[in-house]
Parts: C-alpha cells; sequence; structure tokens
C-alpha cells in the first residue's frame, strides 16, 4: 500500500500535535487500523535512543523476511538497524 507524500506528512503532524503532551512513547512505525495500516515513519525522519540520548536520522523501513519492520539508521560515522523488538527503546525526536 502506497501513500501519497502529502497524507502521510499530515498524518505525522497530527500524531506530533496529538502525543504533544505525552511524558513516555515508543517508536510506532504503523497507523490506522489493522486491515488498512500505513508506514508512518519516513527517511529523514529524527529518532532518539531514549537512554543513551543519541540522535540518529531515518534511511529506510525495511521488512524482514519474517514481515517484522526494520528501521535503518544512521548518525555520522554510524549506521544501525533498529528490529521491532527494540522500538520501545526510541522515541521521535
Amino acid at each position: 500500500m502506497r501513500v501519497k507524500k502529502k497524507k502521510l506528512l499530515d498524518l505525522i503532524s497530527a500524531l506530533i500535535e496529538g502525543n504533544h503532551g505525552a511524558v513516555e512513547e515508543n517508536l510506532s512505525v504503523f497507523a490506522g487500523p489493522e486491515d488498512a495500516r500505513s508506514v508512518i515513519i519516513s527517511n529523514g525522519l529524527k529518532i532518539r535512543h531514549t537512554d543513551s540520548g543519541l540522535v540518529y536520522t531515518v534511511d529506510r523501513v525495511l521488512f524482514a523476511p519474517s514481515g517484522k519492520p526494520e528501521i535503518r539508521c544512521t548518525r555520522p560515522g554510524l549506521s544501525i538497524v533498529i528490529t521491532a523488538d527494540e522500538f520501545k527503546d526510541y522515541e521521535r525526536h
């Protein structure tokens, strides 16, 4: 399922505004009901590791053979892949 860029940006904006006062949140790759989910993480999004405070830039969202999403990120001199099990350790920056 492909989502138009403007629609995706509107969705991300609405999610950010809705979570503005949140004390804690987990990184989520999808939004919407189970049968019509949309990927809401896009290239260029900044995410932060909650324990270390390190900020990464999303390069790509991938799907492992198991069907679980993974996020490829970079910061100067370092590339990482965040697995679905690790999403709880990251938040939007």
